[in-house]
This record gives C-alpha cells, sequence and structure tokens, in this order.
C-alpha cells in the first residue's frame, strides 16, 4: 500500500497497490504521475492556509496599531498634546509702519494725489463753424495739501483715455470708460450732471492709481490748458 503524508498538512492519503495496478491494466497507464500531482495539490492548500494564518496575525497586530495611533491621549492630561502646560507662548510679529508721502511739488511720484472731483460745467459759445461746447473744472488735491485747478473738455478726456490705453496696453481692463455721448440732449442739465458724475470717476480712477499717475500722458493732461 502507497501513503502520502504531508508535513505541514494533517491529510493523509492512502492508495492500496492493488488499486494502482488496476489502473495501468484498464487505462495503460502510470499511475505514479497522477499520485505526484495530488501530492502536489495537497501542498499548495497545505500553504495556502498557512499563508492565511500569516496574514491574520499580521492584520491582527496593523488592528492593535492603528487603535493606538486613532486612541491619542485626552487632552488635559500631562504629557499629552492638548495639555496647556506645555504650550510655549510666542511673540506677536512687529508691525512696521512706512511713510509713502513725497516731496512737495513732486509729480514724478507714483502717489501724488489724495483725492480728485470735477465741479461745475461752463458753455462755451462756438466761433465760425465750431459750435459751442462745454468745458469742466476739474480739481485734484495733492497729498501735500497743494490744490490744482484746470479745465477740460469731454473731447479731451478721450483723448486722455486712448493715450493711456496706448501706453499700457496690457492694463485696459483697468482703465475705466467715459460717459455716453448725446447730440440731443448734450446741453440739458440732466444730462450734464449724468456727465460730470461720469467725468469725475474717470479722472478719480486714473490720478489716484499709481501706475497711471506718474505716466507722461497724465502729467500732459494736468499741465495744458487747451480746455479754457
Amino acid at each position: 500500500m502507497d501513503v502520502i503524508s504531508l508535513p505541514s498538512s494533517t491529510l493523509t492519503l492512502t492508495v492500496a497497490p492493488t488499486s494502482a495496478s488496476k489502473l495501468r491494466d484498464v487505462f495503460n497507464f502510470d499511475s505514479a504521475p497522477i499520485l505526484t500531482s495530488w501530492k502536489n495539490s495537497l501542498g499548495n492548500l497545505s500553504g495556502l492556509s498557512r499563508s492565511q494564518t500569516n496574514e491574520s496575525s499580521v492584520l491582527s497586530s496593523d488592528s492593535d496599531d492603528m487603535h493606538s495611533v486613532m486612541s491619542p491621549v485626552p487632552p488635559g492630561i500631562a504629557g499629552s498634546p492638548g495639555d496647556p502646560h506645555d504650550l510655549t507662548p510666542v511673540d506677536p510679529m512687529p508691525i512696521t509702519l512706512v511713510d509713502h508721502s513725497m516731496d512737495d511739488g513732486d509729480l514724478n511720484g507714483q502717489m501724488w494725489a489724495r483725492s480728485a472731483w470735477v465741479g461745475d460745467y461752463s458753455i462755451v459759445a462756438g466761433t465760425g463753424k465750431a459750435g459751442a461746447y462745454v468745458t469742466w473744472l476739474c480739481v485734484i488735491e495733492t497729498v501735500e495739501g497743494r490744490t490744482i485747478r484746470f479745465r477740460k473738455r469731454y473731447s479731451e478726456f478721450c483723448q486722455l483715455q486712448n493715450a493711456i490705453s496706448d501706453e499700457f496696453p496690457l492694463l485696459r481692463a483697468a482703465i475705466p470708460g467715459l460717459p455716453p455721448k448725446s447730440i440731443i440732449s448734450k446741453f440739458r442739465p440732466a444730462f450734464l450732471e449724468e456727465r460730470r458724475r461720469g467725468l469725475e470717476y474717470f479722472m478719480a480712477c486714473i490720478v489716484l492709481n499709481p501706475v497711471f499717475a506718474g505716466s507722461t500722458v497724465v502729467k500732459d493732461f494736468i499741465s495744458s490748458t487747451d480746455g479754457g
């Protein structure tokens, strides 16, 4: 009788010699390869059983470690992360104040204007073929307290807008729009008041912008007096 015993398994395969002989007689083949195949299969099952046992041990160990990580020491206990007695005081960061005011009369500085507004308007009678037009009183107060007054026409505001757009092509989105034109209502008080507010907003956005305010086109706009 042939007996096959696997060291790591409790299974025992017993094959009688007569059965093996009958297999050779009936099917005309040797049963030794079959017995070898059975032996290998049972060995694989035994190895799988040992592997599962080892994995269970590892998972159990990992679970214990995870439990210890997920279960910190409650706050308030000495030596724990939440112990208020272990906190180290930190001094606040210092705050530094810097005065960026410009010297008197310096129009080359970036931020030289404090405020800007558009005041009353004047209707000027045209000469020859030129019709009447409106000029606007523009007032700018500098950071030194000096006041600059000049008059401009609406067309000069349009020229300033185009000049700034050409000088700062990447900042065109930051250039405000101008109030609309009107041939019919251009001398009506309600329309002129709406235009005044629009021009005031435009000029304030330009002269109070640190990038636009220091440009040559803005300084030329302020220094020229073509508007009368």
